[in-house]
């Protein structure tokens, strides 16, 4: 059985995690119809 002390930790890299969110963001809000933005969530 894993234990939690055999997780190993990363730090996220919330520089990348922003951007790419923004970018997603961009994208859903531009979206002109549901379909492309049920399509950007998946």
């Amino acid at each position: 059985m894993v234990k939690f002390k055999d997780y190993k930790y990363e730090r996220p890299d919330l520089d990348k995690i922003t951007d790419e969110f923004n970018t997603l963001l961009d994208k859903f809000s531009g979206a002109k119809t549901y379909q492309e933005q049920n399509r950007i969530l998946k």
